[in-house]
């Protein structure tokens, strides 16, 4: 990433400053250079192939290694905790990487794609893994979830077990 920024930085801006984002993207900004930009397309590219070519391969093998040690050891609930908490993380990582990777790829591409979609695209990819995984995780936890109940029904005196999930 040091590298993307380096090479924007090199860059010489003449036009417009604006972006037309609510965020500030890579290939955003260099859209705005009045140099060439190929340096930071092909950079851009490497990165993107990098992370879909390198990291989805490693997650998805920890993943298999996980299950597997799960399917030998555990039994019935176990099991389902187990496969629940790797599925619900690995929809959430997919969701990253795949809007990641499309509003990267439209910029290097240069794939039209209406502003606003990209906009949406975008905050997706930031806020969506950011704001689901404490949720997600947070109300498996009994401490959590107590604490919540604490702070919302003030007169619950007993510590409540609460079952989130089918078994």
């Amino acid at each position: 990433m040091a590298t993307l920024v380096g090479l924007a930085g090199s860059l010489q801006f003449c036009g417009s400053n604006i972006i037309q984002h609510c965020y500030c993207d890579h290939m955003a900004l260099v859209s705005l250079a009045c140099d060439s930009t190929e340096k930071n397309r092909a950079a851009g590219l490497a990165v993107i192939i990098c992370f879909v070519g390198v990291d989805i391969p490693l997650i998805f093998y920890s993943y298999v290694k996980i299950l597997s040690v799960v399917l030998r050891a555990a039994a019935g609930e176990d099991r389902w905790k187990a496969f629940h908490t790797c599925s619900t993380h690995l929809m959430v990582m997919m969701c990253f990487y795949l809007v990641g990777s499309v509003t990267f790829l439209s910029h290097n591409l240069n794939i039209l794609i209406q502003t606003d979609v990209n906009s949406l695209m975008g905050l997706m990819y930031i806020l969506f893994p950011a704001t689901l995984n404490p949720i997600l995780y947070g109300v498996r936890t009994k401490e959590i979830r107590n604490g919540f109940f604490k702070i919302f029904n003030p007169r619950t005196k007993e510590i409540r077990s609460v079952k989130v999930f089918p078994a």
